[in-house]
């Protein structure tokens, strides 16, 4: 197998054949690189819609979980023996399946193989925008959070990716989870929201944290007789994205209800958390 790369193109427009460069696939004797643009993909939901944009979404689940399992086997074959998924036919099945919207480019011969490094360059070069590891495939932020969290002693100080729900907490109108549950004279609820999503998952995602945190602090305040405290685990997006946007309407617009902290400074406040005189929310929920 050479070592190639093919950028993936969405066609906005059947008739003039539009296309929008989102995303960049390499291959090579080592592994397989694999990565595309959510800001790109936000612009043609816009202009396709949602039920259109699935198709293709759809597809790149697949191609990333393809992907991921070859790159598993690379690591155990001798020598990087290649391997064959990679080819035409597989390429053009994914282009069918989506109805034709996903497309990819001829693929590029690139001399002397393809490291990470090299890859990035090429991505950004085609793309035309920034190499964002974080969106790498959706989960890497909730991975990155969960990481965090396993901190020792920290199970003993607080309720870890809790369900709340509505039989038994008083106003709450659907099951909905929660990061992160603690008390300490006050009820401190943590929730993490992926600023890699598109503005639409976002929208929702924070919406229902807002109506979660309006039941809450009704139990906050008869418990404690003080209101709660509600943190938004989130890392910056990109400056000109529109995700960017949200970002800083919510630490603005929203700072009457929410703060909005990073992996690291959870991080450091599940630490603490751990090693002081917190206790679990679910005591006084359930």
């Amino acid at each position: 197998m050479h070592t190639f790369i093919t950028p993936l193109f969405i066609q906005t427009n059947p008739l003039s054949l539009e296309k929008i460069v989102f995303g960049l696939l390499g291959v090579s004797e080592q592994a397989v690189y694999f990565h595309t643009s959510d800001h790109k993909l936000s612009v043609a939901e816009q202009l396709l819609g949602k039920p259109v944009l699935q198709f293709i979404k759809n597809s790149l689940s697949s191609l990333r979980e393809t992907v991921k399992q070859h790159n598993k086997a690379f690591k155990r074959e001798l020598f990087g023996k290649a391997l064959s998924a990679f080819n035409a036919s597989y390429i053009n099945t994914l282009s069918q399946y989506s109805n034709g919207l996903l497309q990819f480019g001829e693929p590029m011969p690139v001399a002397g193989g393809l490291s990470r490094t090299q890859f990035v360059d090429l991505y950004e070069k085609f793309v035309g925008e920034p190499y964002n590891p974080a969106a790498s495939g959706r989960g890497a932020f909730a991975r990155l959070v969960k990481k965090t969290l396993d901190v020792p002693g920290l199970e003993e100080k607080a309720d870890i990716n809790y369900s709340l729900k509505p039989g038994k907490i008083k106003g709450l109108l659907k099951p909905t989870t929660v990061t992160l549950l603690t008390t300490h004279d006050v009820l401190i609820v943590y929730q993490q929201v992926d600023f890699t999503n598109t503005e639409a998952v976002i929208a929702n995602n924070l919406y229902e944290y807002e109506a979660v945190a309006d039941v809450l602090n009704a139990y906050s305040e008869a418990e404690f007789k003080r209101p709660g405290q509600f943190k938004i685990i989130a890392e910056a997006p990109a400056v000109q994205s529109p995700q960017r946007k949200q970002f800083d309407t919510i630490k603005e617009v929203k700072k009457h209800i929410f703060s909005v902290i990073t992996p690291e400074q959870l991080s450091a406040e599940a630490h603490v958390i751990a090693s002081n005189g917190h206790a679990k929310a679910s005591i006084i929920l359930e």
